[in-house]
């Protein structure tokens, strides 16, 4: 469990989940682990929280976000 700017990051061995940003935008975050590493995944949460709390989007059920790291870029739904 990881507490960042006041949003629980959890995860097990599947997802890597958000508890308390629907506090920002009525919804939470889930990724479900694939081939990368799981700190991969944390990153692209924290990435996630920091855009959302920084910019207090409006986020439509089905719009994409792009995560870019230094090997590639990855697109999320």
């Amino acid at each position: 469990m990881i507490n960042y700017k006041e949003i629980i990051i959890v995860s097990d061995n599947k997802y890597i989940n958000t508890k308390g940003l629907n506090s920002f935008i009525e919804k939470e975050i889930r990724l479900e682990i694939g081939n990368y590493d799981p700190a991969e995944y944390v990153e692209v949460i924290k990435y996630m929280i920091d855009y959302i709390a920084d910019s207090k989007p409006i986020i439509s059920e089905n719009q994409n976000i792009s995560y870019y790291s230094m090997t590639e870029e990855n697109t999320f739904v």
